[in-house]
Order: C-alpha cells, then sequence, then structure tokens
C-alpha cells in the first residue's frame, strides 16, 4: 500500500496497522467512517481483501423476495412501505413466493434467497416461518 495513493492523512495509521495485518480497533473504524477519502477507503480495502483472499472473487446468483410492501414502522428514510390501505401495498401469497423462487432456480440457477420487506403485524409469525419452509421446499439446498 504505497502512501503516496492516499490524500487523507489521518487514515496513515489506519493503513499501517492493514499493510502490518494488525486487526483495526473501533477507533479505527471511527477516523474511516469520518474521512470523505473514499478512494483511499476502497484503495485500503482492495489491498486488506487480496492481502487475505488475493484476487479471486465470488459471485452468487440471488434473489430478493419482498413478501409484502406494508409496514408498521412508517421509518423516515424508508421510500418502500406503504400503508394497508394504500393502493399500491400488496402481499404475496406463499404460492406466489413459490413460483418465484422455483422460477429463479430453474432459470437463473439462483443460490440464495434474501427475504426482505415491511414489518406487517397483521401476518403472522407461521406466515413468515412458512416463507422460509416455502423456499426450502423449492431447494433445499439453498441458502436463505
Amino acid at each position: 500500500m504505497s502512501s503516496r495513493l492516499y490524500a487523507d492523512p489521518n487514515l496513515d495509521q489506519v493503513r499501517e496497522k492493514l499493510r502490518r495485518g494488525e486487526r483495526l480497533t473501533f477507533e479505527d473504524g471511527v477516523q474511516m467512517y469520518r474521512t470523505n477519502d473514499i478512494i483511499s477507503l476502497g484503495q485500503m480495502a482492495l489491498a486488506a481483501k487480496e492481502k487475505v483472499f488475493g484476487k479471486t472473487v465470488y459471485f452468487s446468483n440471488n434473489l430478493y423476495i419482498n413478501p409484502t410492501n406494508i409496514c408498521d414502522v412508517g421509518c423516515y428514510f424508508c421510500a418502500f412501505a406503504r400503508k394497508a390501505d394504500a393502493p399500491d401495498a400488496y402481499v404475496l401469497e406463499l404460492s406466489e413466493i413459490r413460483d418465484r423462487v422455483k422460477k429463479a432456480v430453474d432459470g437463473y440457477n439462483v443460490r440464495e434467497v434474501h427475504i426482505v420487506g415491511g414489518l406487517y403485524e397483521e401476518r403472522s409469525f407461521d406466515y413468515y416461518a412458512g416463507i422460509i419452509s416455502t423456499i426450502k421446499d423449492v431447494d433445499p439446498s439453498l441458502f436463505v
């Protein structure tokens, strides 16, 4: 990690720790969070990754399932959530989830399914557990 590549001198200590293979501290993390030098952060991350794993990169075909966009929380930053009475609110049935997962596995060799979406209290715990069971019924080897 050549120091001439880095613009923020506040990252010098972090860079040296990475070069020596030392574990970073919470304070190092705060220093990286506070910097505006995103290029240096990316260069340091790449160098640290390549030191451990070389230039090998792994990819996983995955599918995102949004069982519902209805959310009872209402986080101020979320543009995804809808109230239950919104005209574009939806809840997927387990059969719809099964169809989407099967299509993704058969057509795109998906190996991983991410479940994201709203927190809707009208759906029971059994519904959410059923999502995982439904995915595993399609292909037990899928990562969920």
